[in-house]
C-alpha cells in the first residue's frame, strides 16, 4: 500500500513541477517581449521628440523660414537605426480651428511626426504639435 501512495504522490509532485515550470517560463517569455516593445515605443518616441524640438527651435529662432516653409519630408533619423520618420504640416484655418484665419502665410498649422518600425508587425507612433504666430 505505501508504495503505490509513494508513486502516485510523485506523480502528483512532477505534474505541480511542470505545471509551475511552465508558468514560470511563460512568463519569462512574456516579460521579454514586453521589455522590448517598450524600448522600441520609447525609442520611436525619443525621435518624434527630436523631430519636434527641432521645429520648435526654429519657430522661435527663425520665425520667417518657419512659416515659409511648411512642407513635409522624411526626419533624417541617422541615430535611429530601424525606425523610419516622416513629417507632414497641415494649415488650419476658420471655422474649424478659432483665431486661425486664412491666409498668407498663414497663422496656424500643426506640425504631425510619424515614426514606424517592425519587429513582428509594423508599428507606428504619432506625434502632433500645434504652431500659432
Amino acid at each position: 500500500m505505501k508504495r503505490g501512495q509513494a508513486l502516485i504522490e510523485s506523480v502528483v509532485a512532477i505534474g505541480v513541477l511542470a505545471l509551475v515550470m511552465t508558468a514560470a517560463i511563460a512568463l519569462i517569455v512574456m516579460s521579454t517581449a514586453n521589455r522590448r516593445n517598450n524600448f522600441d515605443r520609447r525609442r520611436a518616441n525619443e525621435l518624434a521628440n527630436q523631430v519636434v524640438e527641432t521645429f520648435v527651435n526654429e519657430s522661435q529662432n527663425n520665425v520667417a523660414d518657419f512659416w515659409g516653409n511648411l512642407s513635409g519630408g522624411n526626419c533624417g533619423e541617422a541615430n535611429f537605426t530601424g525606425y523610419s520618420c516622416s513629417y507632414n504640416f497641415t494649415v488650419l484655418t476658420q471655422p474649424t480651428h478659432a483665431n486661425c484665419g486664412s491666409g498668407t502665410p498663414p497663422k496656424c498649422t500643426e506640425l504631425t511626426v510619424t515614426v514606424t518600425w517592425s519587429r513582428k508587425t509594423t508599428q507606428n507612433l504619432i506625434v502632433k504639435r500645434f504652431f500659432s504666430r
